[in-house]
């Protein structure tokens, strides 16, 4: 038995203000708007839903998820214990932030289409793990930071 209830599918990216367009499953798209939650991967991943609009019969969900893991990067960047440390989670942000406009940009047209994933969204076995290894590498400079004497 499930724990939650399937809504409908995300079908691709839209526009430069970070929107994802969604298939509704529902009777009507209006009904999918409400909602402040979505969960992927059968519930084990929550995204918090900043907005929702009706497109074309489609919902447009603004998901805050990219922006929190490249502000997160940022915020580890800046209290790292080393400089290096500093610049490798300032990296990281900068291939998400890349990657995103790319991304965006092949959906809108405005680049050629080059096949780059939207990071964590769009599925690619070796995008996929080398973003899950930059993480890594965020998270070991985060559990090595600077003592709070020292900030």
């Amino acid at each position: 038995m499930k724990e939650f209830l399937e809504c409908g599918k995300i079908v691709s990216t839209h526009g430069v203000r970070g929107e994802v367009k969604a298939e509704v499953w529902m009777d009507s798209p209006e009904e999918m708007t409400a909602l402040k939650t979505l969960y992927l991967d059968g519930g084990k991943t929550p995204l918090t839903v900043k907005g929702a609009r009706v497109h074309k019969n489609m919902v447009l969900l603004t998901l805050a998820l990219l922006t929190a893991i490249i502000l997160r990067c940022l915020y580890v960047a800046r209290h790292a214990k080393t400089r290096l440390e500093s610049y490798v989670c300032i990296g990281v942000a900068g291939m998400i932030i890349f990657q995103v406009i790319v991304n965006v940009g092949m959906c809108l047209f405005v680049m050629p289409v080059i096949g780059l994933t939207l990071p964590f969204i769009s599925y690619g076995g070796s995008s996929l793990v080398m973003l899950f290894a930059a993480m890594g590498l965020v998270s070991g400079a985060h559990g090595r930071a600077k003592p709070d004497w020292l900030r």
